[in-house]
């Protein structure tokens, strides 16, 4: 793919690589099975590899969460520590910390933003009881090497795995590679529910299962009826979503294999990766343009995109009013959270998207490299 290298930026006055909107992603009709939510808590099940007691389905997140820590007996008395990963990890660090624990965030991997083993060891201190991690962007951490550092520290693992539903590590799904999963149903996930909430618990010791759900029920937590009806639909559709993910991300990162400017998302040895959105990042040293212009830039080219992250939980002000002179929190310990949210941009990848918006999105990003790293001068 070419680009001419005199083209004019959309947000300079040229005309947009794109004058019409990308596709909405299509959610389909409700189930029309009669006990819907036990269906889909069984199949749900069975899709990641267990038995039928493992799944159960409940309001929303944060219900799922709560339920999760008292599942798996964690100690959340004052001064109880759960390390976390420093990015894209906003939704569970607010649950955890509102149910008492001290949050202690830990560097995430460059190429994937996932916690990684050096991270987590740096991270675990005396005071420990939890190790939580989510997949960013639906690519899995790599459960060999963080699940070493748990053994050794005998931590347990809560993992939210929202954002890569039927990904996989080692042939291991997402969801089962801790002691308690998670997994919201919310866009832009593969289940959404239709925006009508809910959130599936996965727990592999039957005991614990069972004490759960009974806990589930007294509460009057289960999902809605018409919320598990759709995500029952995606479900069934998910194989289907996913090749689709899988063969647009691939083509994109083929069209993206050339930039000097820009780079395409990392692919570690033994991940079936579930696309929640594909990020690209902008090199530093040769782009010339900052992170808010170029995502501003993108988007006048017709490109719906966001920064892929947040400010890095090390600098959260009540972290570090809890935590104090904690030698964890220092910023040499973080060059990666400190650079990434620089760098990287979410663009969306879902199955209503076709091989048009990905060279469009190909071609734009080929523009603006030229116009940002003095390539087309």
């Amino acid at each position: 793919m070419t680009t001419e290298a005199s083209e004019v930026l959309a947000i300079d006055g040229g005309a947009p690589t794109r004058s019409t909107p990308f596709p909405e992603r299509q959610i389909p009709a409700p189930a029309s099975d009669e006990q819907a939510i036990e269906t889909l808590e069984r199949e749900f099940a069975a899709y990641v590899g267990l038995d039928p007691t493992a799944a159960i389905a409940l309001t929303d997140y944060e219900t799922a969460c709560a339920l999760a820590l008292t599942a798996i007996g964690v100690d959340t008395s004052p001064g109880s520590e759960v390390v976390v990963p420093t990015l894209r990890a906003s939704r569970l660090t607010t649950v955890l910390r509102n149910a008492g624990l001290t949050l202690v965030p830990a560097e995430v991997e460059a190429d994937t933003a996932n916690i990684g083993s050096r991270g987590l060891a740096k991270a675990i201190g005396e005071r420990t009881r939890l190790v939580a991690s989510v997949h960013a962007f639906g690519h899995p951490f790599i459960a060999t090497d963080v699940g070493r550092v748990l053994d050794q520290h005998s931590l347990p693992l809560l993992e939210d795995a929202s954002t890569a539903f039927g990904a996989s590590y080692r042939f291991r799904p997402t969801g089962t590679l801790g002691a308690a999963g998670l997994f919201e149903f919310a866009p832009p996930h593969l289940i959404t529910s239709g925006g009508h909430g809910g959130a599936m618990l996965i727990l592999q010791d039957k005991e614990e299962a069972t004490v759960a759900r009974a806990q589930r029920d007294v509460a009057g937590t289960v999902i809605d009826e018409h919320a598990a009806r759709i995500a029952l639909a995606e479900l069934r559709n998910a194989s289907d979503e996913l090749a689709v993910r899988r063969q647009l991300a691939w083509e994109l990162t083929f069209d993206l294999r050339a930039r000097k400017g820009i780079s395409g998302m990392a692919h570690a040895r033994w991940v079936m990766h579930s696309y929640d959105r594909y990020v690209v990042r902008i090199r530093g040293l040769l782009w010339k343009r900052p992170l808010d212009k170029t995502i501003a830039a993108l988007v006048a080219e017709g490109i719906p995109c966001e920064s892929a992250f947040e400010g890095s939980l090390h600098l959260d002000p009540q972290l570090i009013a809890t935590l104090g002179e904690d030698q964890r929190l220092e910023d040499s310990g973080f060059p990666v959270a400190s650079r990434l949210p620089k760098e990287a941009i979410a663009l969306p990848l879902h199955g209503a998207m076709t091989d048009r918006e990905i060279a469009d999105i190909a071609r734009a990003l080929e523009k603006l490299e030229a116009a940002s790293t003095g390539t087309g001068a």
